[in-house]
């Protein structure tokens, strides 16, 4: 198949239509469009039709499901506002350039006994950011119908001023001038080139067809690059609906390939099955374009660049004849006069192709079998959406009902009773307890990683690290932790030299007590810091709970939650300070004075590491280093080099008899053992410190302080708490659109259900 558009077959078009030699045959010369079918039960069925969707465009359901409607496109000078008139019988705006700015929907009734206009607006978009107070998805009368057919066309030129300026007193437009108008246009800053809102114009004739029709705004070439964008993406948004017939009117004085109309249409329409060639401008051929003239004749016998609905071919009346004010019938008598003495037009068979006659007839038939076949498809889409519109009603929290005090007081309660289980880990509120026990558990990690490092040798730049006395790895930095600051690595000289300098008055062979002091105090003081990134740790895993709750038990009343979060963070702020001071009280109490009163374990532990040590001692060789590697009988243990503090500058290696150092070793394994009594107190003490005087007292304070500071026991109380919860205005918004939504959907579905033709 030849042509720029495809047919699949099997595909269902959803504007499938009797094929065009089932249409109406318009007798060459015909003057009227249909009326000898005025009074036939076909055409009033389709008043029936053409009224049901003027109704529901009236009730805004365009914007809620997708109608079946004509758009009519094309680009600048291709005869669209001629075939708009022709169409309508009524007079368009005509100047330079492009002359329509905005949609104009038009609807063709023949349910009068005389004729008469009415024109509206429709103002489904913010264009000037005036808010949705403008934004209507119903139509506005805009003046009274009127009568004469003079008359219309002014009232579109102020109808499209008042579209374009966006201006909420869009009824003083009504009295402006044709050129008051364009000099506003000109002029006035917020006047806007294109807009989506939409002309309205309802046509009531007794001889007319019925026909609707949406003229959009030609495609523009000769503007910036955001105007031609805005204009391109308005005709698209129309046409890429499935249920829309596009009419693309093509200048039979340029090439079919040249207009960027039909390449819109055959990007919406891929396989032409809705759309409709109009060729204007067919009197401007000449005798020699030969070429054209055939590639024309081609196309409306459907030779190429086929379209399952074809192409339709109109005379317009041209300069001299709208100068003289030919009538309709006249106009469309010179049209069949033309197109049946001039070639190429009069060598064509299907004679139903050419006038204006012909051509409104059958697109209004299209359009009605249309709009029947979609009723089903349309009440199905309005009750999916009437149903989705009132899932999301039932999701919104209700309207307060309740006294202003009492819904503070209520929420501030149920806030502190959920954070009060969620520090104490009741019912399912397990979370926040868990990753405190994370916490505290990497602390214990660190605290066991500031053991003291005693080496039982005299120079432990030869030897690796020793195993415990149970077989463990002590010391060994925890997988991330390896920041936490670790105790330095002493052998028998470095302890020896402790002693001496702690050497006072003592008499021979009695140990300083301020050596083991001085030792285990080393260890004492690397607790500070990760007790306090512990205690970091745990207040950002409150904070955090805390600003989920206050979110959760606040968002809907955001001048209510924006002052909990303020309260909230100084009362946090508060207690934090207190807490901190708490944290350091409980390591001062390791500080001074160095006690216990568990000496049982102590004097095991010591003893335990005292034999230890000395085994270490008198086994040198198991742990000697040999090319900064370690060799022992355990192989794992060897990995253990990679913990070590950095190798000093080696010492020579003395043979140590077997009774000497033994001052260092027992002090040693002295304060060895007291580490392990202070560590299993103080891996304890601190997250108890921190679980009481940090969670436990924001837990068990909020309440009081929030209640206090929010002022609800205040003078003013019943005032302030109004303004808390006082509803998020999108908030409102949004419930109001729904309900608007909903009620229009009501409606809809209500005039759906009650048509039947």
């Amino acid at each position: 198949m030849n042509g720029r558009f495809r047919s699949k077959s099997k595909k269902r078009n959803p504007l499938e239509a009797p094929s065009s030699d089932t249409l109406p045959q318009i007798p060459d010369g015909s003057t009227v469009g249909d009326a000898n079918l005025s009074d036939t039960d076909y055409a009033r069925k389709r008043k029936q039709l053409l009224e049901l969707t003027k109704e529901l465009r009236a009730m805004g359901a365009e914007t809620l499901i997708a109608l079946p409607r004509i758009a009519v496109i094309g680009g600048q000078s291709a005869g669209k506002s001629s075939l708009v008139e022709a169409v309508s019988g009524i007079n368009v705006p005509r100047d330079s350039g492009t002359c329509t700015r905005c949609p104009t929907e038009c609807t063709m009734s023949s349910d009068a006994q005389t004729w008469s206009c009415q024109i509206s607006l429709r103002f489904e978009h913010d264009e000037h950011a005036r808010g949705a107070s403008l934004v209507s998805k119903e139509a506005i009368s805009f003046g009274p119908p009127i009568t004469s057919k003079s008359e219309v066309e002014i009232r579109l030129r102020q109808a499209q001023a008042a579209i374009l300026s966006g201006n909420p007193s869009y009824s003083a437009f009504a009295q402006m001038s044709a050129e008051h108008l364009r000099e506003l246009i000109k002029s006035d800053r917020d006047v806007v080139k294109f807009s989506r809102n939409i002309i309205v114009v309802d046509i009531y004739d007794p001889d007319a067809t019925e026909l609707s029709f949406v003229d959009l705004p030609g495609l523009i070439q000769y503007e910036s690059e955001d105007m031609i964008s805005r204009v391109r993406g308005l005709v698209e948004s129309y046409i890429s609906e499935e249920r829309t017939i596009i009419l693309v009117t093509i200048p039979a004085s340029d090439d079919l390939q040249n207009q960027q109309a039909f390449s819109l249409a055959e990007a919406a329409d891929p396989d032409g099955a809705r759309t409709i060639g109009v060729l204007t401008k067919s009197d401007t051929l000449t005798a020699g374009a030969t070429g054209a003239r055939e590639s024309w004749k081609n196309v409306l016998e459907g030779k190429k660049d086929q379209l399952k609905h074809g192409y339709y071919c109109v005379r317009l009346s041209d300069d001299a004849e709208r100068a003289r004010n030919v009538s309709r019938s006249e106009a469309q008598q010179i049209a069949a006069q033309f197109f049946n003495q001039v070639a190429p037009w009069s060598e064509v068979e299907d004679r139903t192709r050419f006038g204006i006659p012909s051509f409104v007839s059958n697109i209004s038939k299209l359009l009605m079998d249309v709009i029947e076949k979609a009723l089903p498809q349309l009440r199905v889409e309005v009750t999916k959406r009437l149903a989705s519109c009132e899932r999301h009603m039932t999701q919104l929290p209700k309207p307060l009902t309740t006294d202003p005090t009492n819904e503070v007081l209520a929420r501030v309660t149920a806030f502190s009773s959920e954070l009060r289980s969620a520090v104490n880990g009741e019912g399912n509120n397990k979370g926040f307890v868990q990753q405190n026990r994370a916490s505290y558990l990497r602390f214990k990690g660190d605290i066991r990683g500031t053991a003291p490092d005693f080496r039982p040798f005299a120079n432990y730049s030869q030897y690796g690290r020793p195993l415990t006395p149970d077989g463990s790895r002590d010391g060994a930095p925890q997988v991330g932790r390896e920041h936490v600051q670790r105790y330095k690595t002493m052998d028998l000289e470095d302890v020896r030299q402790v002693i001496k300098e702690s050497t006072g008055w003592e008499l021979p062979h009695h140990v300083p007590y301020d050596a083991q002091l001085t030792l285990m105090k080393k260890f004492i003081a690397l607790w500070q810091a990760p007790a306090e990134e512990c205690f970091e740790s745990v207040f950002a895993t409150l904070a955090g709970l805390v600003d989920t709750l206050v979110h959760k038990h606040f968002e809907r009343f955001k001048h209510l939650e924006a002052s909990m979060r303020s309260l909230v963070a100084g009362h946090l702020s508060n207690c934090k300070g207190q807490a901190f001071q708490s944290l350091h009280d409980a390591l001062g109490l390791e500080e001074h004075p160095i006690f216990t009163q568990n000496t049982h374990y102590l004097e095991s532990t010591r003893l335990k590491w005292l034999a230890h040590y000395k085994n270490v001692k008198n086994s040198p060789s198991q742990y000697t280093r040999w090319d900064n590697a370690m060799e022992s009988p355990d192989d794992e243990y060897n990995a253990y080099a990679d913990y070590a503090e950095p190798t000093p500058a080696p010492r020579a290696i003395k043979v140590i008899p077997p009774e000497t150092f033994t001052p260092e070793l027992q002090v040693m394994a002295e304060v060895r053992a007291y580490f392990q009594v202070s560590y299993k107190r103080v891996i304890d003490h601190i997250p108890l410190t921190i679980e009481r005087s940090l969670n436990r007292t924001i837990a068990d304070s909020l309440q009081a302080s929030v209640i206090r500071d929010i002022g609800i026991g205040s003078a003013d109380a019943a005032e302030r708490m109004k303004v808390l919860v006082s509803e998020d205005p999108a908030l409102e918004l949004q419930r109001e659109q729904l309900r608007i939504e909903k009620n229009r959907l009501v409606e809809i579905q209500r005039k759906l259900g009650t048509f039947w033709v």
